[in-house]
Parts: structure tokens; C-alpha cells; sequence
């Protein structure tokens, strides 16, 4: 998991102006984009239909969990600015303040289940842990306490918490049930708190446009947390290898075995642009070379590469980009 100190540095958001790519001449007659921008909005593509299927506001949910039969491991929505403190303590309501120099913790960008901001909320004997998590939000600078959380059991495929504000008002217990086909179920403390339709069925989409938190680092080697905006992959079966040589043209389904496939969920993340800010100005530029080779949900193979990332009103955002089958 990554850790982030209240100290550090976040990447502001920037409401300023932006200056447009370049667009890349495309290779094929068809150029994809997204509707809805990827700064509001979480679109969820497939590769067989060429068609995003799913979409819905980045801040519709805040918690995830897992929903394989043995799955026991909860997410957090970094793309909402979240972030978790783990308290080491046990009193739900004898916590009530955050100290101002603790470790806010997002979910490792690459999907490693095993580097998530609540972790260990379970012993080895599925028995929970009873610790009382925080939930903070991030507004730039620094994490405000938002919900403080305790996940008290697993029963029959079924999550089991209790949340409260920090003051103990406004306290809920809640329950949400397993959905084996879906990688995750989704959870929202608005409106009082409510499960939430997010992800489409997990055989149905090969990748998500979206915000997320990962570590960047400067040029003196400093890794810093920063919000991006990228692609991340769908956890199961999608397998992605990056080309810079070949090229989008000349690329062949005979190059597949000579390529090398990572399971990262970031595998093909944000770098598939470049970012040069000036003051207040940011100007984006997609990186010609850059060719994704994606293994899709249904074991098929595609090539990929990006265009733009403006729409035809300049707005950023907006994912431009092109696929071919190899076959």
C-alpha cells in the first residue's frame, strides 16, 4: 500500500486553461472516444464491441469489495480523492479526533490485492480485527476525517460494517451481499449510506477510463502522491504489453509471443500522455509510440493506441483512440 504523509505535497487540481494536443493521424477509419469526461465520469470499455458499455460519476461510490467466493479484501475509491488512516484502536466511539501527522494510505494503482489502505481487517482465521478505520478526503493538500468505519464480520457472502461520523452521530450498520459476477460490489455513504451499481458484470469489459491516486516521482527521485487520469485494467483475465518499436502499423499478431504481458491493473495507466505545466497552463501531448497489445476478458487479442485527449471543443478529458482485432 502506498502511505501519504500530511506533509507531502499533492498534486492540485487544475482549473485553469489547458492547451490542446496535436492529434495523431489515425491509422484505421474509426476513432473511439469517450462521452463523458474522464475528470467526472468512470466509462467502462469493451474490446468486442468496440463500445464503452458502462458509465458512471468518478464520486458514485466510496468502498468496494471483493466478490469471489473466497474473497475477503475491500478497496477504497482513490478517484474521489479518499484516503484511509488506520487507528490501531478498537473503541469505535472513544475515537473521535485524527492527529495531524498521521499516514492517510490509498490502494497500490497496480490492483495488487495485497497492498490495499484497509488491510489486515480480517486474522487468519477470518475473525475481524475490530479495528476502526478512517475514512479522509483529500482537497489538494491535506486529508479531512470524512467517516470512521469498523468491518465486523463475513458471513455467508455477505460484508458486514458499522460507520459513524467522527462526533459518533449519524451511526449505521450495514450489511452487502457477495455478487459472484462482478469482480467487486460497491458501497456509498451518501444518502445516509447505500449499495451502488458500478462495475458491469466482470466477463462484459476489458478496461475503465478513470481518476486514480498512484505515486509519481520528481526529478531528484522523491516519490510523491499524485491524481491522474488514466486507464485501469479489468482484474479478470485482461493481460496488456506496451510497444514502442514495432509500431501501431506494423504490429502483428505474430509479435505477440515476442511481447511481455503484465496482469498490472495500470499496466497501461496514464503515461500514455504527456504533461508539460507552465504556471496555470497544462499541455497534453499522447506519445506516438506508446502501442498497447491487450489480452481481452474474452481471450482475444487487440491493438491499441491513443489520439488525443481533447474533444472537439477543447475540453481535456476526452480519450481519443483506435483498435484493430489480431487475428
Amino acid at each position: 500500500m502506498y502511505k501519504i504523509l500530511t506533509i507531502l505535497f499533492i498534486m492540485p487540481f487544475l482549473t485553469s486553461c489547458f492547451k490542446e494536443d496535436k492529434p495523431i493521424k489515425p491509422h484505421s477509419q474509426e476513432v473511439l472516444t469517450v462521452s463523458e469526461s474522464i475528470y467526472t465520469h468512470q466509462s467502462f470499455f469493451d474490446l468486442a464491441t468496440r463500445q464503452v458499455i458502462s458509465v458512471n460519476p468518478v464520486d458514485a461510490w466510496d468502498l468496494g469489495f471483493e466478490s469471489s467466493i473466497d474473497g475477503w479484501h475491500i478497496i477504497i475509491n482513490s478517484g474521489k480523492y479518499l484516503g484511509v488512516y488506520s487507528s490501531g484502536m478498537t473503541d469505535f466511539s472513544g475515537l473521535t479526533t485524527v492527529p495531524l501527522t498521521v499516514k492517510w494510505r490509498f490502494d497500490k494503482s497496480d490492483g495488487n490485492l495485497d497492498s490495499t489502505a484497509i488491510s489486515k481487517w480480517l486474522t487468519s482465521q477470518s475473525i475481524a480485527t475490530n479495528e476502526v478505520f478512517v475514512v479522509g478526503i483529500n482537497d489538494g493538500v491535506k486529508y479531512s476525517p470524512f467517516k470512521k468505519i469498523v468491518f465486523t464480520s463475513l458471513t455467508a457472502g455477505a460484508y458486514s460494517f458499522r460507520f459513524a461520523n467522527m462526533d459518533g452521530t449519524e451511526e449505521k450498520m450495514f450489511s452487502i451481499s457477495k455478487n459472484p459476477s462482478e469482480n467487486f460490489v460497491y458501497y456509498s455513504f451518501a444518502d445516509g449510506g447505500k449499495d451502488v451499481t458500478v462495475e458491469p458484470p466482470k466477463n462484459s469489459w476489458d478496461f475503465v477510463f478513470t481518476q486514480y491516486a498512484t505515486i509519481l516521482y520528481t526529478d531528484q527521485g522523491i516519490a510523491t502522491p499524485y491524481f491522474v487520469r488514466g486507464v485501469l485494467n479489468n482484474r479478470n483475465g485482461v493481460e496488456v504489453a506496451l510497444d514502442s518499436l514495432i509500431g501501431f502499423t506494423n504490429i502483428t499478431s505474430a509479435d505477440i509471443s515476442r511481447l511481455q504481458f503484465s496482469v498490472k491493473s495500470d499496466a497501461i495507466g496514464y503515461d500514455w500522455k504527456s504533461v508539460k505545466i507552465d504556471g496555470t497552463t497544462a499541455t497534453y501531448a499522447v506519445r506516438p509510440k506508446n502501442t498497447y497489445v491487450i489480452k481481452s476478458t474474452g481471450g482475444l487479442y487487440y491493438k491499441l493506441r491513443f489520439t488525443g485527449f481533447f474533444n472537439d471543443l477543447g475540453s481535456p478529458g476526452y480519450p481519443r483512440f483506435e483498435v484493430i482485432e489480431l487475428n
